[in-house]
């Protein structure tokens, strides 16, 4: 799989799951067998902003060619998908949508992991080895 691959997937992703939690917030958390007072429905919000954020800029990277952004973009990607499974596993622990939320840690789980591989891979590019020289 290419980077342009991953960043398309997961910017429709992104998209879809940050646009319908930032719409429907109530509706979509209680799909995951968490409900939301005020202040859970302004977080949602806020957390599915971001989702869109990246939705966005994975969607506008993906023709993107040069080895050092795509640095970033997966080193960012990564460091998010991490963080979010915390999250996620942080809620499941203390009895938050359970077990319905197994299938979003499965879908962070498994986007940290796509993300950090290609950081990896992108890394080891003969043109990363050649910027970091040069800068």
């Amino acid at each position: 799989m290419t980077p342009g691959t991953l960043a398309r997937i997961a910017g429709v992703t992104s998209l879809l799951f940050g646009s319908a939690g930032l719409v429907a917030p109530e509706a979509f958390a209680t799909a995951f067998g968490v409900r939301l007072d005020a202040s859970g429905l302004a977080l949602a919000r806020l957390a599915c902003a971001s989702y869109v954020g990246f939705g966005a800029v994975n969607w506008l990277a993906r023709d993107i060619a040069d080895a050092r952004a795509w640095q970033a973009i997966t080193a960012g990607n990564a460091v998010s998908w991490v963080v979010s499974a915390a999250v996620v596993i942080q809620a499941m622990l203390l009895g938050l949508g359970q077990p319905a939320s197994l299938l979003l840690l499965a879908l962070q789980l498994g986007y940290a992991g796509a993300w950090a591989a290609m950081y990896v891979r992108v890394s080891r590019a003969p043109e990363s080895a050649e910027s970091r020289r040069d800068g």
